[in-house]
């Protein structure tokens, strides 16, 4: 987030805050580090609580945060300028 100002909880391309693409930091190597990240915290999480039905809120936050980042990916190809560019590196 200190990276990408742009990060935030909605889908939308900013142009009031002149929205561009930001390929340094964690970005040079993933896409999506913020949501990567929310993955790998959130494994352990059933383990914690010691309990095999903690993986069913889990997995179902996992599928969310897939079809976010899908959908945002989406939309950040088809709308901001210079990201199918910065897909392809």
């Amino acid at each position: 987030m200190l990276l990408n100002s742009f990060f935030g909880e909605t889908v939308r391309i900013q142009n009031d805050k002149d929205h561009k693409v930001v390929a340094t930091g964690p970005y040079r190597n993933v896409r999506h580090p913020g949501y990567l990240d929310m993955l790998v915290c959130s494994l352990p999480i059933p383990f914690a609580f010691g309990s095999i039905y903690s993986f069913i809120p889990v997995s179902i936050m996992i599928l969310l945060v897939f079809l976010k980042t899908y959908f945002e990916d989406e939309t950040l190809q088809n709308e901001l300028e210079g990201y199918k560019e910065y897909c392809q590196k």
